[in-house]
C-alpha cells in the first residue's frame, strides 16, 4: 500500500481485491513454509501480519477468492496441520 492507504497500481493489476482471508499461525519458519505451500496450491497471496504478539509465534494471512483460500488452507492443513489457525 502507498501512503494514502491505497493498493499500489502494480499490485492491484496483478491481484484483485480479495474476497476472504484465512489465518495461519505458528513458529515463523513453519508459517513461511505454509505461506509458500498455500501460494503454490491455489491463486492466493500470503502476507505476514506484524505486531500480533511479541513472541516467536507469527501469523500469516492467506487471501484471495473464497474457493482459492479454502483450497490453499486445505493443502496447508494436509501437509502442516500444526500451523493452521482454527480460531
Amino acid at each position: 500500500m502507498n501512503a494514502e492507504g491505497k493498493i499500489r497500481p502494480s499490485v492491484a493489476h496483478e491481484f484483485s481485491v480479495p474476497d476472504v482471508g484465512g489465518g495461519v499461525q505458528g513458529p515463523a519458519a513453519a508459517d513461511f513454509a505454509a505461506s509458500d505451500l498455500a501460494e503454490k496450491a491455489a491463486v492466493v497471496r500470503g502476507s505476514e501480519i506484524k505486531g500480533v504478539c511479541p513472541s516467536p509465534i507469527s501469523v500469516i494471512a492467506v487471501y484471495g477468492d473464497t474457493s482459492a483460500v479454502s483450497a490453499a488452507l486445505a493443502a496447508v492443513e494436509a501437509d502442516l496441520p500444526e500451523v493452521l489457525f482454527h480460531g
